[in-house]
């Protein structure tokens, strides 16, 4: 049976840290495809749970998910996939795309300011019954189990670079 399957990647140059600004990079995953020569994976309705902490020193105002916008999913050669927003729990693409294989993606997006420093930031997935993947069968979709994810936690280095 076709799989799909995901793995956290490393961000090149390391790190793990982001600030406010646009372009953030709020992780990193690769997929691996194990499907029919000639088939293709899509994806609609990916999800990412979003785990925003506070911060040691802000007991009132601090970045939460309405802070987060612009945001984008790209390809190894940087070419935007499909792009995001939120919901109540975090990060969602809603329109299908086209999943490759041995292929790093790259969530970005503006963080606004009233992200603080020391705050983090953490994306994951599960299975989900609304997260749809597919290949092309004869003309049919079938349904593809998907792995969990959790990608790196990224703690706000400085509140103060605005880009």
């Amino acid at each position: 049976p076709s799989s799909i399957s995901f793995k956290t990647t490393s961000i090149n140059p390391p790190r793990n840290t982001v600030s406010v600004g646009k372009g953030m990079t709020l992780g990193k995953f690769t997929a691996t495809l194990d499907v029919p020569v000639g088939e293709s994976v899509s994806v609609k309705n990916l999800h990412f749970k979003t785990n925003i902490t506070r911060g040691a020193m802000f007991r009132f105002r601090y970045g939460t998910l309405k802070d987060i916008s612009d945001i984008g999913l790209y390809d190894s050669k940087n070419a935007l996939v499909a792009k995001g927003e939120t919901d109540s729990t975090g990060i969602i693409f809603k329109n299908a795309f086209t999943v490759s294989s041995a292929t790093d993606y790259t969530i970005r997006a503006t963080l606004g300011s009233r992200f603080k420093t020391g705050q983090t930031i953490q994306l994951s997935t599960e299975p989900k019954d609304s997260v749809i993947f597919y290949e092309t069968v004869g003309g049919k979709m079938v349904a593809i189990p998907i792995t969990p994810l959790t990608l790196s936690k990224m703690t706000v280095s400085s509140s103060l670079n605005l880009k």
